[in-house]
């Protein structure tokens, strides 16, 4: 059965994204991390989770700017490159922030990206990248709304990881 999230995408481009979704792990939010592992300051920990969504926004837009001017077009085309970078440059953030599951997304756009801009690369790789794309902006936008929902304090106070609800979509 096709994911709500996913009903406008080819079949081709949800086979990808399924199979992807499996890789991650079920984890999308321990921000206690920033404390317990990092070392931070709660107070600091805050600070990091207030800044990730505006960051995060700005790598949206520009992602979906990329797959709007048909990023796919060439496999050597500005907009793979630009969708490349804007993964690995959010998965550091997403790292740090204690999102794992969206940080490993990211991993997984930027590895998929990076197939798509070799010489070689066939329809199969534009709709790996495409289920990629369409799985990183699910997890993007289920970790925004944690973060709008939830009080940052209570974020890092809190040990038990939170779990993404399509874990085992």
């Amino acid at each position: 059965m096709r994911p709500a999230r996913f009903a406008q995408l080819s079949d081709a481009v949800v086979s990808h994204a399924i199979s992807l979704n499996a890789q991650l792990p079920p984890s999308a939010l321990v921000a206690s991390e920033l404390v317990t592992k990092l070392g931070h300051t709660p107070s600091n920990a805050v600070a990091f989770l207030a800044h990730f969504p505006p960051y995060a926004h700005m790598q949206r837009e520009l992602l979906n700017a990329a797959v709007a001017q048909g990023a796919w077009s060439g496999s050597r085309s500005g907009g793979v490159k630009t969708v490349r970078g804007v993964a690995h440059a959010i998965k550091g953030a997403a790292s740090m922030i204690g999102a794992l599951r969206f940080a490993h997304a990211s991993k997984l756009l930027q590895h998929t990206a990076e197939k798509l801009g070799e010489s070689e690369a066939t329809a199969d790789d534009r709709d790996a990248t495409l289920g990629a794309v369409a799985l990183w902006l699910a997890e993007l936008e289920y970790l925004l709304t944690l973060l709008a929902q939830e009080d940052h304090a209570d974020l890092v106070a809190r040990t038990e990881p939170h779990t993404s609800p399509w874990a085992a979509a």
